[in-house]
């Protein structure tokens, strides 16, 4: 069985937590402790994560206590800037929060694990009624597709329309953290 980390309290295999507005689905709990993150067990493949959410950046979600990564794409950091095709500085990543932040703001999210919960945090296909968050973030430039290039057709029109990321030059993730630490 695959494992989910849920952070701060334990979970009953069915709960609808409408004061935190989660609701959360899973069929076997395994030891239960009461620091740190809490390993439940799951013998269902695609656990599901939904209710009322915020964006901590521009490729998570937070739903309740639970924080997921959306699978498929990498987010400008949140403190990285990137340049307009005129050479202005603009923040990047702070965009690319907002426009999550704008995509789930009053809608309730549901997010399905992929890697069965076994990364902290989890990495989860989250959507908006018929909108796929991530797809709909790589089209409009606010994000970066990922390497399993699920998104790459998505990010090759926002390209060629030279919109968010693509509008003047920017730099993913990985090599931003590389040039901060030189």
């Amino acid at each position: 069985a695959a494992a989910i980390f849920v952070f701060g309290a334990a979970l009953s295999p069915e709960i609808d937590g409408t004061a935190q507005g989660i609701t959360t689905r899973s069929t076997q709990l395994a030891s239960l402790e009461t620091r740190g993150p809490v390993p439940v067990a799951v013998s269902d493949p695609d656990p599901l994560i939904s209710g009322r959410a915020t964006a901590p950046a521009g490729d998570m979600v937070r739903i309740g206590d639970k924080l997921v990564r959306l699978a498929g794409i990498e987010a400008p950091q949140t403190a990285q800037s990137c340049l307009t095709a005129k050479g202005r500085r603009w923040s990047c990543g702070t965009s690319a929060r907002d426009a999550l932040h704008r995509l789930i703001r009053g809608r309730r999210v549901a997010c399905e694990l992929r890697d069965g919960g076994t990364t902290t945090p989890p990495v989860a296909h989250c959507r908006t009624e018929q909108t796929d968050l991530a797809a709909a973030l790589v089209r409009k430039g606010h994000v970066f597709a990922g390497p399993d290039g699920t998104y790459a057709s998505d990010e090759d029109a926002a390209r060629t329309e030279k919109i968010g990321l693509w509008q003047g030059q920017a730099d993913r993730p990985d090599a931003w953290r590389g040039k901060v630490w030189d």
